[in-house]
């Protein structure tokens, strides 16, 4: 999408006013979090302690997620084998 030349001045010297106010209030709101020993992790402002908590969660609930789909593996696995077993004993004439 194509803006007119009158437009892209306008949002070139929007953005060259904004930024600057950006980078300052990112940069103070930065240094005020590191005082507090804050860290930025997915979106929000933790400690380390809560980091490592939300990390080790996250490696349990990974297990669990592994584990799961093992098990409906399996199971699908062995109910093929079954009904294969079941048509193979009565029902294909011969076998």
């Amino acid at each position: 999408m194509r803006f007119s030349k009158k437009k892209q001045d306008a949002i070139e010297s929007y953005r060259q006013k904004i930024t600057p106010v950006l980078e300052e209030t990112l940069e103070r709101k930065l240094e005020e979090m590191k005082r507090e020993d804050k860290f930025p992790y997915n979106g929000e402002w933790l400690t380390i302690e809560e980091i490592r908590e939300k990390q080790a969660l996250a490696r349990k609930l990974d297990r669990a997620l592994v584990v799961d789909l093992m098990l409906l593996y399996l199971t699908i696995a062995f109910s093929f084998l079954g009904l294969f077993w079941i048509l193979k004993n009565f029902f294909l004439p011969g076998t």
